[in-house]
């Protein structure tokens, strides 16, 4: 008689700045993420802002190093994605990295941080009468 064990459920609870383990599939209950890397100086620049449903992982990235760093208080659980899934969330980071790359393009200052503002907001904000609602205070993007 063979018994089949469904996967244990890793849950975490994380603080903003903590960082995610390594490698892992990361499905977010709640809160927010940014994936990091850093360049020769040190300097670290984003690669992607993650929210609740999505999933994010640094297993597939070319870059090294890549933080899975929490922007506000987090909730994940980890994740064992199927081979739809990972495709899905490929497609999924190609599309983000698209468009950040398309704002970066905007000349002038003012307008890339309102195309920037915008594309978050319709992102992770929520649909209002009046366009989208986001409070970047709940996402601890301060500055």
């Amino acid at each position: 008689m063979t018994t089949s064990r469904t996967p244990q459920v890793l849950r975490l609870t994380l603080l903003p700045n903590d960082v995610l383990p390594d490698g892992l599939h990361w499905r977010i209950q709640d809160g927010y993420i940014r994936t990091v890397s850093h360049d020769e100086e040190g300097d670290s620049f984003t690669l992607g802002l993650w929210g609740p449903g999505d999933w994010v992982t640094n297993a597939y990235s070319a870059l090294r190093p890549v933080e899975i760093q929490c922007l506000s208080t987090v909730v994940v659980e980890q994740a064992h994605p199927s081979e739809a899934e990972i495709l899905a969330f490929l497609h999924h980071q190609i599309r983000n990295t698209e468009e950040l790359f398309e704002i970066n393009r905007v000349r002038g200052a003012d307008s890339r941080l309102l195309r920037l503002l915008s594309w978050i907001g319709i992102r992770f904000g929520q649909v209002s009468s009046r366009g989208y609602r986001l409070s970047l205070r709940d996402m601890n993007l301060t500055h």
